[in-house]
């Protein structure tokens, strides 16, 4: 017998043998391989959850901070503040600030005011002793200093919270006490989080005897077609207080399940006919390299990855095509860091330029129009600076403004922005930093240009500075048209200053 027969013969019988394994592995592992995407599937959605109610958290969390650090809530804290209860803690103030429960604690530890709202047109009523008891020893289990929210279970049902000092409005204290909000994890607050979710879930209490243990890990039970999920989220204390259940189809599986049958039948058909090519074919290592590599080209269109490269131990023809590709892949991340960097920076300065900047600071005040905040702008202009370009030339008129830049980008903090606004101007983007605070940085800047000597030619400059601060009123043109004007007032009194 010819050895191509006798090969043919023995690919035959191991491929007789290898699809009856085959097809037995293939169905095992890929139906593994599928409830394990629905089950990814199925923790995504426990994580969508829980993070909108940890959005419902941080949006009580600021509510609160502004209410501690209000110079009336201080001043009420520390001595007496007439009508400060009358129009602060009334029904309409708990319905306006979508809150059921506040507590203000001095720093003795007694209790200045108690008082929780359920609304239908009911007074506010006082707190149990116990449930007092619990709020006020939330503050002792604090783990860091920025963990003063959460929830735990009440006589009302799960209520989210938060605790902030009582501080003055800006900021400085001493401390005047602390100031608890409460808000109740209601079923409307729940349909709420369901219709903007676009899922249907069901909350439930797990009772204080419970032998639950702590943590949320996912609890999931097939049925025919349909799958139910369950998980616990835990109590500022670390104790499941919640369960959380959805029950959704079984889409991907059973989608797999098809897509698995399918596959096993184009397998067989396959693997035989696999077997007329293979003979001719089988000395040609070639269609795995390659698709290895489309499967790496893939990826990178997928997930943009271009540093990581791909590599074939061999010495043919493919490797060279491997090491093309992988230099092609270098050449290609240089350049996208080169656009990046062109595209955000000024090429002078080296700071950032004025489109990041004006798409920085629309981002931002879009994103306190929405769920507050503050943040202040100073537009800087070199005064005379043409006299200097005239006396000293451009090339010192650049070197003036290279180290401008620097003495700007190295007076602020690494949370803020400081970018060339355009020609001899420079804009600061300061974020949570009132007037006052914005004067003093910008004043701090002045005074050190003012004092330096720059560029080879050790020139002397000034500045002027206008300082404009956001407010919910306005929008982006009237904030930077506002330090435009400031800037120009400055100008007309004699420059070297800072107007606000």
């Amino acid at each position: 017998m010819l050895i191509h027969k006798k090969m043919v013969l023995s690919l035959v019988l191991f491929v007789s043998i290898m699809i009856l394994l085959q097809t037995n592995y293939q169905y095992k592992f890929y139906l593994n391989t599928y409830r394990k995407i629905e089950e990814t599937i199925i923790n995504n959605t426990f994580e969508t959850i829980q993070r909108s109610i940890e959005n419902e958290i941080n949006h009580l969390s600021l509510l609160c901070r502004d209410w501690a650090n209000w110079d009336d809530t201080y001043t009420f804290m520390t001595g007496d503040m007439p009508g400060y209860m009358e129009s602060n803690l009334i029904p309409e103030t708990f319905i306006m600030n979508d809150t059921n429960l506040k507590l203000f604690i001095d720093n003795s530890g007694k209790t200045k005011y108690m008082g929780q709202y359920f609304g239908d047109d009911a007074d506010v009523q006082e707190l149990p002793e116990s449930e007092i008891l619990i709020i006020k020893n939330l503050r002792f289990f604090k783990k860091n200093e920025n963990e003063n929210s959460g929830i735990i279970l009440t006589s009302a049902g799960i209520m989210m919270f938060s605790f902030q000092d009582i501080l003055k409005s800006d900021g400085t204290g001493p401390p005047a006490g602390i100031l608890f909000f409460g808000r109740l994890l209601s079923e409307k607050r729940l349909d709420t989080i369901r219709s903007q979710l676009s899922m249907n879930f069901r909350v439930s209490t797990i009772s204080a005897d419970s032998t639950a243990s702590s943590g949320n890990e996912l609890a999931v039970i097939y049925n025919d077609g349909t799958v139910l999920a369950s998980a616990r989220m835990n109590d500022y204390f670390g104790k499941s207080i919640m369960m959380i259940e959805f029950e959704n189809p079984t889409i991907v599986l059973n989608q797999g399940k098809k897509t698995i049958q399918e596959s096993i039948s184009f397998f067989v058909f396959s693997f035989i006919l696999f077997l007329i090519v293979l003979y001719f074919f089988l000395k040609h290592v070639l269609i795995v390299p390659l698709k290895r590599l489309s499967s790496h080209a893939e990826n990178i269109l997928v997930n943009a990855e271009l540093t990581e490269k791909i590599e074939l131990k061999s010495n043919d023809e493919i490797s060279q095509l491997y090491e093309s590709f992988n230099t092609m892949l270098e050449r290609i991340s240089l350049k996208e860091k080169e656009l990046v960097n062109l595209a955000t920076t000024d090429g002078l300065t080296g700071i950032y330029n004025h489109r990041y900047a004006m798409n920085y600071l629309s981002g931002r005040i879009e994103y306190f129009k929405r769920y507050g905040g503050v943040l202040s702008i100073l537009l800087f202009d070199l005064d005379f600076f043409k006299e200097v370009n005239d006396t000293w030339g451009h090339q010192a008129g650049d070197e003036v403004l290279r180290e401008i830049a620097q003495i700007i980008h190295t007076s602020i903090r690494n949370t803020d922005i400081a970018a060339r606004y355009g020609g001899e101007e420079f804009l600061v983007i300061l974020e949570n930093q009132q007037n006052e605070q914005a004067h003093y940085v910008a004043e701090k800047i002045r005074k050190i240009i003012e004092l330096s000597l720059l560029g080879s030619k050790k020139i002397k400059v000034t500045v002027s500075c206008g300082v404009s601060t956001y407010m919910p009123q306005i929008d982006i043109e009237q904030l930077i048209r506002k330090a435009d004007d400031l800037l120009y007032k400055a100008k007309g009194k004699g420059r070297n200053r800072v107007e606000v």
